[in-house]
């Protein structure tokens, strides 16, 4: 997922554990199961869950100077209408338009199908890949 630009509004952050699948099977299904969580989270403005399944990416955002992950999401997030967040708690993903390359897992922003449309400028292309037990955000 792209960087995100100054934190402009706070988003929800509940204490409650993250709504992610249990360990998802090393297959394209799972990585797609695994960016829905994401894109849910997204929409629920779940920060804690959102930095664990980006946690990769966001390590080499922040020695890239974003700034930690709860910062970069936090901007991501006063970007996203509140009709778009709405969309994003029950986005799915097409699996035509998902890509595998050795061993990684490609979701395009054509690939997300809610109820409004993004674009890559809007949620960017996302790269998944399955490291210990599950997929992770590495791009």
């Amino acid at each position: 997922m792209s960087s995100a630009p100054p934190m402009t509004s706070t988003p929800s952050t509940s204490s409650t554990a993250p709504t992610t699948s249990a360990a998802a099977a090393k297959t394209t299904a799972g990585a797609i199961k695994r960016m829905e969580d994401l894109l849910h989270a997204l929409g629920r403005g779940d920060l804690k869950t959102l930095c664990v399944i980006a946690g990769p990416a966001m390590k080499k955002a922040e020695a890239e100077g974003v700034g930690s992950c709860e910062k970069a999401f936090t901007g991501m997030l006063s970007m996203i209408s509140a009709k778009q967040k709405s969309a994003l708690r029950t986005a799915t993903v097409d699996p035509a338009k998902v890509a595998t390359h050795g061993g990684k897992v490609e979701v395009p922003a054509s690939a997300i199908r809610a109820s409004v449309t993004f674009t890559e400028a809007e949620l960017g292309d996302t790269v998944l890949e399955y490291q210990g037990d599950n997929w992770y955000v590495v791009d």
